[in-house]
C-alpha cells in the first residue's frame, strides 16, 4: 500500500469540496472494477485533473506526466513515489528514447490489474476545447494486449470540464464514459496501423461525447454564451453541456449572481480568518507560475496542504491566549475548516 497516496488521497476528498463549489460526477458506475483500465483523460488543468479524475475512486491510480516536470530531483522522487511516471515527449527537450522502457512498465501495470491514467491529447491549455488525440495511448493498450494476450483491458473515456479555470468555487464536470474493450479491435484482421487509427478514434468519439468544445475561432464570445447558459440551465453532466451547445440554447438570465446583503454580512465573519491565507497563497501562485496552465493546480496545492498548518497555528494561538487546556486544541483546530465551510455555504460562492 502506498501511505502517502493515500494520505494525499484522504486530503483531496477533504479540500476539494471546499476549493470548488460543486463537483458533479457522473458514469462511475461504468469503470469495471475487475478488469485492467486505461484511463484517458482531456487535459485543460494540469495535475488538477488528475486529481479530479481519482477524487471517488475507490483503488489507487497510476499515472503518466510529462517528463520535463521530473527534471528536479526531489520533485521527481515525490512523483514517483506519487505513482506518477514520466512519458517522453520531444517538445519537451527530453527526446523520447527512453519511452520503450516507460511502455513495458505500462504492459506489467495493466497486466496486474491495475488502473492506468493518460491524457492522450498530449497537451494542457486551460479552455473547453479539445484537441486531436495522440497515438501513443492505442500504442501503449494493442502492446499491453499484444504482451498479455489473455489481458482484458479496457480503455475508459474521461471528460473534464470547467466552468472556471482559473476561478476558486468554481463548478467542474467529471464524466466517466462507456468502456472499449481494446481486444476487440486487437484481434481484428486489420493492421498495426488501421489497429491504432481505429482505436485512437474510437477514444475521440466518445470523449467528443462528454468534453465541451469550442472552435479558437470566436472562442471567447461561445465560451460567454456558454457561461451564460451554465447559469441559467445548471447542467449536471458533461453529456449535459455538449448537448446545450449543440442545441444553441440560450437564455435572457444573467450569470453573474447579485450578492445578497445579508448573506454577505452572516458570511463575512466566518471567512474572514481564512482571507489573509488564501490572499498570499493566491500571490504566491501567481508569482511561481505566471498565471499559465499551472496556476490552478499549484493554488489548490497550496491550499490543501498550508491551510491546516494555518489552522493549527490560530489553534494554538487562541489556546495560549485564552489559557484553555491543551486538549482543546484539536477542538478547536475543527472549527476552522467548519467555519470556512459555513461560510461559503452562506454567502453561496
Amino acid at each position: 500500500m502506498n501511505l502517502l497516496y493515500s494520505f494525499l488521497h484522504f486530503l483531496v476528498k477533504i479540500t476539494l469540496p471546499l476549493y470548488y463549489r460543486r463537483v458533479h460526477v457522473s458514469g462511475i458506475e461504468n469503470l469495471p472494477n475487475d478488469k485492467p483500465v486505461l484511463l484517458a483523460v482531456n487535459h485543460q488543468n494540469a495535475f488538477l485533473d488528475a486529481v479530479l479524475v481519482v477524487y471517488q475512486l475507490n483503488r489507487q491510480a497510476y499515472f503518466l506526466a510529462r517528463s520535463d516536470v521530473f527534471k528536479n530531483r526531489v520533485v521527481g522522487k515525490i512523483l514517483r513515489k506519487l505513482n506518477i511516471v514520466p512519458i517522453y515527449r520531444s517538445q519537451d527537450g527530453t527526446g523520447v528514447k527512453n519511452n520503450g522502457e516507460v511502455f513495458n512498465w505500462c504492459y506489467h501495470t495493466l497486466s496486474e490489474n491495475k488502473w492506468v491514467l493518460i491524457f492522450p491529447e498530449g497537451t494542457c491549455e486551460p479552455q473547453q476545447h479539445m484537441h486531436p488525440l495522440k497515438k501513443g495511448m492505442a500504442r501503449i493498450a494493442l502492446g499491453a494486449v499484444e504482451k498479455y494476450p489473455d489481458l482484458d483491458l479496457q480503455i475508459v473515456p474521461v471528460g473534464l470540464n470547467y466552468s472556471e479555470h482559473m476561478g476558486f468555487r468554481s463548478d467542474v464536470w467529471i464524466d466517466y464514459g462507456t468502456p472499449i474493450s481494446v481486444r476487440d479491435i486487437a484481434l481484428s484482421d486489420k493492421g498495426s496501423g488501421e489497429k491504432i487509427n481505429a482505436l485512437t478514434a474510437a477514444v475521440e468519439f466518445e470523449l467528443r461525447k462528454v468534453v465541451l468544445h469550442h472552435e479558437m475561432e470566436g472562442y471567447a464570445e461561445a465560451a460567454e454564451a456558454m457561461r451564460h447558459n451554465i447559469a441559467a440551465l445548471r447542467p449536471q453532466s458533461g453529456r449535459t453541456l455538449v448537448d446545450i451547445k449543440k442545441s444553441a440554447l440560450s437564455s435572457e438570465k444573467s450569470f453573474s449572481a447579485k450578492p445578497n446583503f445579508w448573506r454577505e454580512l452572516f458570511s463575512f465573519p466566518l471567512l474572514l480568518v481564512h482571507r489573509p491565507l488564501y490572499f498570499a497563497i493566491d500571490a504566491m501562485a501567481a508569482k511561481l507560475t505566471g498565471m499559465d496552465a499551472f496556476f490552478p493546480s499549484v493554488k489548490y496545492g497550496l491550499c490543501a496542504l498550508l491551510f491546516p498548518f494555518y489552522w493549527l497555528f490560530l489553534s494554538l494561538f487562541l489556546t495560549y491566549m485564552l489559557q484553555v487546556p491543551t486538549l482543546l486544541v484539536f477542538p478547536i483546530w475543527l472549527l476552522f475548516p467548519v467555519s470556512l465551510w459555513a461560510g461559503l455555504k452562506i454567502k453561496k460562492v
